[in-house]
């Protein structure tokens, strides 16, 4: 039983550090500001923010995304010293799974926009490129939630029309 609860924490934590990087990232003259302005003005601008593969620069890596949550995430395996085995794999499976789905959303008719449980990660995530200062978080919409970053009612895609065009004409490609 802690080794579940352990394996939860750690995927929650590590989620947790993701939306922090992904909030300080677009701070300018923050570390990772110049490098994921590269994913937002180069590889995905707003009037081409789907893809049919993914776009990537070298300047938007894992490494500087994965080096901080890495230091932070060894420090908590540290911490769980009598259970690492389920901190280092929950770590692990956030992380991946957290990657994995933001790149999924930026390919058109990806599993992200064809299955119902994950397409509303693709609608935050693809609203965040027009409304930068808002959804930061991939996995778990709780972190944008709490810390007030959550695209609310007021901004809904339907109220914008450059939105409601990028969602219209990706849930048309999508469909079976």
């Amino acid at each position: 039983m802690v080794e579940i609860l352990l394996f939860f924490a750690s995927a929650v934590f590590v989620d947790f550090v993701g939306y922090w990087l992904h909030r300080l990232a677009h701070v300018p003259g923050s570390p990772l500001h110049r490098a994921h302005l590269t994913h937002h003005a180069v590889n995905y601008p707003p009037q081409s923010v789907l893809s049919d593969r993914y776009r990537s620069s070298r300047k938007d890596s894992l490494i500087i995304w994965f080096a901080p949550v890495g230091i932070a995430y060894a420090g908590l395996v540290a911490l769980a010293a009598p259970h690492p085995i389920p901190v280092l794999v929950g770590g692990l499976v956030s992380a991946a799974l957290s990657s994995a789905l933001h790149d999924l959303s930026h390919i058109s008719g990806s599993i992200v926009w064809r299955w119902s449980l994950l397409k509303g990660i693709g609608v935050r995530h693809h609203a965040h490129h027009f409304k930068m200062k808002r959804n930061f978080g991939i996995l778990l919409p709780v972190w944008d939630n709490l810390f007030g970053t959550r695209l609310r009612k007021s901004h809904r895609l339907e109220r914008d029309p450059v939105l409601r065009h990028v969602r219209s004409r990706h849930l048309r490609r999508s469909q079976p």
